[in-house]
Order: structure tokens, then sequence, then C-alpha cells
């Protein structure tokens, strides 16, 4: 047992590390399973063990930090950030950064 905890462990920090490496990609469980030939439900489980959250809170959560920090850092619109970070729809990237950061993307901006 002791090493399958081991190789789930592992297996978790490949697919962490995959998908923070491919942030602007949106990437499915399906893709996932395919590239590391394991079934969904088991990247699914082994991923939650090792970080307490699904992977997409998790990536929502990264792409929204990262997010962040282009948005105190650049000059790019709220959009050209939500593009590079795959999402084509202003709103719903509004939506999603106020649900993980507290604020609008301009409030954070202004005042984050």
């Amino acid at each position: 047992m002791e090493n399958r905890n081991k190789a789930n462990e592992k297996l978790a920090h490949e697919i962490c590390r995959y998908l923070t490496d491919n942030m602007e990609s949106r990437i499915t469980l399906k893709m996932l399973s395919e590239k590391f030939h394991i079934s969904g439900t088991s990247i699914k489980c082994a991923f939650k063990s090792a970080y307490g959250e699904s992977i997409y809170a998790y990536t929502r959560k990264q792409k929204m930090l990262s997010a962040a920090k282009e948005l105190k850092s650049t000059d790019k619109s709220v959009l050209e950030i939500a593009g590079s970070y795959g999402y084509d729809n202003g709103s719903k990237f509004a939506k999603a950064f106020r649900e993980c950061i507290g604020m609008s993307p301009l409030s954070y901006r202004k005042n984050g």
C-alpha cells in the first residue's frame, strides 16, 4: 500500500508540473489520461489526495494568481490577460478571478 501511495503522489506531482508548464492551454482530464496513460478517475484521486483539491480548482487558482501578477506588472488589458490563460470571455474570467482573489480584475489592478 505504501508503494501505491508514493506512486500516486509522484503522479500527482508530475501532473501538477505539466499543468503549470501548460498554464495557457485548456487541458482536459481526457488529455491528462492519454498523456499519463492512466484512467481519469485514478488521476483525480491521486491529485486530490496529494493537493487536497480537484485538478480544476487547483488549475483555476494558479491561473488567477498568475493573472493577478500580470495585472500588477503589465499594462495589458484584462481581456488580453484573460486570453493568455485560456479565457475567451472577459466576464467568465472576471467571475473566476473574483471567486479566487476576492475582487474584480480592475479593482485588483487599482487597489490590490
